[in-house]
């Protein structure tokens, strides 16, 4: 039975991993650091899993990474400017955000966005590529692909219409 919980708490978490970092990040401003500090969480999780409530995995495991990332602000004596009323606000709307209902939803639109960029044209899912995930301006793009800076432009444009539709699909006529 135990072992069968802690699976999965493991694997709550790792679905979660997206959310519960971006979390980290909204408090430290490091991605970096924010990714550490979902793993030094999970394995507390690993370790601790039969103190856990079965019904809040995910609020242990934020209120672990929100500790974990306030004690790393301490040691390191980083942004002693914070805005506390900042993170106060930022808490309550990541509070909000990390609902079971709000990650499934979140996941549910990653599979679709997955899928739906599937279904582009593989010219348009390499601009998509080549502008989101590389960070290359439309100018780059356009010379690789031997194509002007606006016919980029409208690859890009066509293709994030195409996209949000598509997602929107998908979502609507899931059950």
């Amino acid at each position: 039975m135990s072992l069968s919980r802690n699976s999965e708490f493991l694997q709550i978490a790792f679905d979660s991993r997206p959310v519960l970092t971006a979390y980290a990040y909204s408090i430290l401003r490091d991605w970096g650091l924010a990714q550490d500090i979902f793993q030094d969480a999970v394995i507390s999780m690993n370790e601790k899993h039969a103190e856990i409530k079965a019904d809040s995995p995910i609020k242990w495991l934020k209120s672990v990474i929100r500790n974990k990332a306030i004690d790393h602000i301490r040691k390191n004596e980083r942004n002693k400017n914070r805005n506390e009323q900042l993170s106060i606000l930022l808490e309550k709307k990541f509070d909000q955000f990390l609902s079971d209902d709000s990650i499934q939803q979140f996941q549910d639109k990653e599979k679709a966005l997955q899928s739906c960029m599937a279904k582009l044209k593989p010219e348009s899912r390499k601009v998509i590529v080549d502008f989101y995930k590389t960070k290359l301006p439309c100018e780059k793009i356009g010379l690789l692909y031997k194509k002007s800076t606006n016919a980029i432009r409208l690859i890009l444009s066509r293709s994030r219409a195409d996209l949000r539709y598509c997602v929107k699909k998908q979502i609507e006529d899931q059950p």
